[in-house]
Formats: structure tokens, C-alpha cells, sequence
């Protein structure tokens, strides 16, 4: 299993629910979220996915479901977490000369920022999303985005646990450090609230392993284009896709617009 420090942590009982778990508590603790705001993100999202006709769950659920739901690995529950769907998904890249000769419509790349970290967990449990933020600013800068609350109109971000929605929200500057919680609260990231996040419903209604990266792009390619359907935004002409992978050390961020920059 090439996601773990090859020497250390291979002949652990460490895997993914464990390494969240870890990680959702140490941010509980640093930023002061709580399970209740988890459990507002995986409300959201399920009621998202009920516009998604591709959505594996497609089942409305309350905030009482998801603590009554089983226990994984405290402090996340089954419906705090993502399935194991199957899936898969296509996206054709085509040069700007082709679009422009056919006359055909099309959502465009306008910037792209990558990341890798360090295998070892420990290196990476007090900040493990700085990659994430790293690779969102490379991608701001190559699109021109200086104020990503005010100039994106939806996300599709990849979170297979609730968690990780709360602290997408300010890593992608969708609000102030710390203030994750907060911003469900709110609304922020609903469907009509100030930046929606997984209109689709997100890795948390669809989780098809090794495609659900490429899904975050069709959707947000689909936004831009006006064809997202039932879950369409009003008014989408920037959207950001994410992708992330092995025990988060991996992380992309791409901003696709209906105008190119």
C-alpha cells in the first residue's frame, strides 16, 4: 500500500476512516467545529444528491440520522462518510484553434496547481492541508482570482468525509480562517447560499475510487456550461473543481470559467 511511509506505518492498523478520524480531531480541537457542524455538511450534500440523477445515495437524511448512524472511528460516523460506488467519467480536452474553427461551446481550464507532501502522517497531522492551499493559490494566480469568495460561484470539492468540507471552506478561501463551522451555519455552502459547494452531492453522495477526481471536473465544466441540470447554479461562471489522494498528500485544484482568462 504505497499511500503509507513504506518503513513505519505499513505494519500499523492505520487506513483511511483511522488517518480522518485523526485528522478531524485535531481540527475539532485547533479550530473549534463540532460534530453537529459535520453532520450539517452531510445533510447538505444528501440533499443535494437528490438532484443528481448519477448520485449513488439519493436519500434525504437529518441531523439526528447521521449521529445515530454507526461509529466508524470517533468522531466519524457512517453518514459522515462517503460509499463505495462504481462509476466512471470522460472529459475532452480539445485545443482553443478547434473550439474556436468548430464553433462548439466549451468550459475553460484558466488555471491548474498541483501538489505532492510527505508520505509519514506525523510530518503532516499539524498541517496536512498547507499542499491543498499551496496548489488553490497556484491556481488562483494562473486565473486571475484574487478574492475566491467573491469571484467563484460553486465548488466541486472533494471530500469523502464531512470534516474535510469544514476545512476545504477557508484552505479555498471561501471564507476566513477558522470559521469553517461558521459557514454552514450560515448557509454559505448551499444551494442559493453565497458559494455552493458539491451542488451534486459531492464524494459524499458518489464515490466511485479513481474516477471521483475527474467527476469534480465534470461537474464544475457542467456549471459553467449551464447543463448541470436539476442541481444547476444560477449564475455559475466560475467553478473549482478539487481532487485529492492517497492519505491526502495529493492534492489539485483547477478553475474552470464559461469566458477564458
Amino acid at each position: 500500500n504505497t499511500i503509507w511511509d513504506p518503513l513505519y506505518e505499513k505494519d500499523l492498523p492505520l487506513n483511511i476512516i483511522v488517518m480522518a478520524a485523526l485528522r478531524a480531531d485535531g481540527y475539532m480541537k485547533r479550530y473549534g467545529f463540532t460534530e453537529r457542524q459535520m453532520a450539517k455538511v452531510a445533510v447538505k450534500n444528501r440533499r443535494n444528491g437528490i438532484l443528481n440523477e448519477y448520485a449513488h445515495l439519493q436519500k434525504q437524511i437529518t441531523i439526528e440520522d447521521v449521529f445515530t448512524s454507526r461509529v466508524l472511528c470517533a468522531p466519524i460516523k457512517l453518514f459522515d462518510a462517503c460509499p463505495r460506488s462504481d462509476g466512471a467519467c470522460a472529459v475532452v480536452f480539445a485545443s482553443e484553434r478547434f473550439v474556436e474553427s468548430r464553433g462548439v461551446s466549451a468550459a475553460w481550464v484558466n488555471g491548474v496547481g498541483s501538489m505532492s507532501d510527505t508520505y509519514f502522517v506525523g510530518d503532516r497531522l499539524g498541517d496536512d492541508m498547507r499542499c491543498f492551499g499551496r496548489a488553490a493559490k497556484r491556481a488562483y494566480d494562473m486565473a486571475g482570482i484574487q478574492r475566491p469568495n467573491k469571484e467563484v460561484q460553486v465548488v466541486e470539492l472533494y471530500a469523502a468525509f464531512s470534516y474535510m468540507e469544514l476545512i476545504a471552506y477557508q484552505t479555498l478561501g471561501l471564507c476566513d480562517e477558522g470559521t469553517g463551522g461558521e459557514f454552514i451555519d450560515i448557509g454559505g455552502p448551499e444551494m442559493g447560499g453565497r458559494t455552493p459547494v458539491n451542488p451534486s452531492g459531492g464524494p459524499m453522495c458518489s464515490h466511485p475510487i479513481g474516477a471521483t477526481g475527474l467527476v469534480r471536473v465534470a461537474e464544475a465544466a457542467s456549471q459553467v456550461l449551464g447543463r448541470a441540470g436539476k442541481h444547476q447554479v444560477d449564475g455559475a461562471r466560475t467553478a473549482v473543481a478539487t481532487s485529492q489522494g492517497g492519505a491526502t498528500q495529493f492534492f489539485t485544484v483547477m478553475v474552470i470559467g464559461a469566458d477564458r482568462h
